[in-house]
């Protein structure tokens, strides 16, 4: 972003429509440091509610991303219809309330005990 000078005695008009500025990430890292700050699921993110026991494996990549090895075929996700093996946990329910915890990176281990720790019957994925 530029400024005009203030010393500047002449005075330029814009006539153009102002936007509200959209932040960028630089790199990956500023992109992902944005995506693990996130606290609600993106438009391409499918939100699943399922019963405890939620029926499914997961495991890590190695970038600590967290997807689903496999689902149980009569389990609670698979009775969803709506989880498959290969999906990538992107959020997860906080311990209590409708908010959402990026799962971004976090890696497995944080992610298994953010479903041990949640309060009620339901987690959200």
């Amino acid at each position: 972003m530029g400024f005009a000078s203030s010393s500047s005695s002449s005075k330029v008009a814009i006539n153009r429509p102002i936007s509200t500025a959209i932040s960028m990430a630089e790199d990956d890292e500023d992109f992902n440091r944005w995506a693990k700050a996130s606290r609600s699921a993106g438009a391409n993110d499918n939100l699943v509610e399922l019963k405890r026991p939620l029926g499914l494996v997961l495991d890590e990549d190695d970038n600590g991303n967290v997807y689903v090895q496999t689902v149980a075929p009569k389990g609670n996700a698979a009775r969803s219809g709506l989880v498959k093996e290969g999906d990538i946990v992107t959020m997860c329910s906080a311990t209590f309330g409708s908010q959402m915890w990026s799962c971004r990176g976090v890696g497995l281990t944080r992610v298994l005990a953010a479903i041990r720790v949640r309060a009620g019957k339901f987690f959200i994925l």
